[in-house]
């Protein structure tokens, strides 16, 4: 029997003691047992105890886990402009390395996000280290690997193709965003009925107020009723809402304002298109 010997120490309760207590004992087992059981399972033979053991490779194991040059920084502070923003990525992490593209976005749902490319992945690796949480504008950063590489690194990995198709996925996307654009813009027009006969008396029969009100207008109006009003005595602003097809006519007082809604020919402005005062 070999010199070796195993202990496993574990509790047992001795039931005849009049108190509980609890006792270790100590249970021996030769090494070689274990071992014979191992090999068994493992339906092989395990070397000598002399020889050193040797475990098998897996290329998931050898293949550097942080590959992406490009980072995804998120949590900005929203308010900073694009450019300032842009300016100020580069010149933080450039700090870690070489910055080859900074990537910000205006529109409403890439807001407070951005990506930050550098030439060789371990830069992008160290800066992500260094820079998690760091206060960017009284505001701490989370960054992570980007889900993709930039353009310019797929470029750079001959991977012109990859580029061709994901220009030709966004642009299929923008268009597609622009037709729903325009469907919208078209069930409008054709959702703003005409006033009835009780509504336009109703309006009409307001009293009179410095702000007026003017209703059923097309979009292309909109841009140009500030010029249209601007000649009348007392006029102040013109505040449009494209949404509901109206605009509200602000004047100093009431006298301007009915001056105007006297003299202002609508019928420029399409049949359906009504002038009064607007609601105290």
């Amino acid at each position: 029997m070999p010199a070796e010997r195993l202990f496993i120490a574990h509790n047992t309760q001795n039931s005849n003691q009049e108190e509980s207590k609890m006792h270790k004992a100590l249970l021996y087992a030769p090494i070689s047992s274990f071992r014979t059981l191992i090999a068994t399972l493992l339906k092989s033979n395990l070397p000598p105890l002399s020889e050193p053991c040797t475990w098998p490779t897996s290329p998931l194991l050898t293949t550097p886990f942080f590959q992406m040059h490009t980072l995804y920084v998120n949590h900005i502070n929203e308010k900073i402009a694009r450019n300032k923003l842009a300016r100020v990525l580069r010149r933080l992490f450039g700090r870690y390395g070489n910055v080859v593209q900074v990537t910000c976005h205006t529109n409403l749902k890439m807001k407070g996000q951005a990506f930050v490319t550098f030439q060789d992945a371990h830069s992008s690796e160290k800066a992500m280290a260094k820079l998690q949480n760091y206060p960017l504008f009284k505001q701490p950063i989370t960054i992570a690997p980007a889900k993709s590489e930039s353009d310019e690194i797929l470029l750079q990995m001959g991977k012109k193709d990859l580029v061709e198709e994901r220009k030709r996925e966004k642009e299929r996307r923008n268009k597609e965003r622009e037709e729903a654009v325009e469907k919208t813009k078209t069930t409008s027009k054709a959702s703003s009925a005409k006033l009835t006969k009780s509504q336009v008396k109703y309006w009409k029969s307001l009293p009179p107020h410095s702000v007026l009100l003017i209703q059923n207008l097309q979009d292309e109006h909109l841009p140009m009723l500030e010029t249209m009003f601007s000649n009348f005595t007392s006029f102040e602003t013109v505040r449009a809402i494209p949404s509901r097809k109206l605009a509200f006519i602000n004047f100093e007082n009431e006298d301007g304002a009915t001056a105007c809604l006297e003299k202002f020919d609508t019928s420029k402005l399409g049949p359906d298109v009504l002038l009064t005062y607007a609601k105290r």
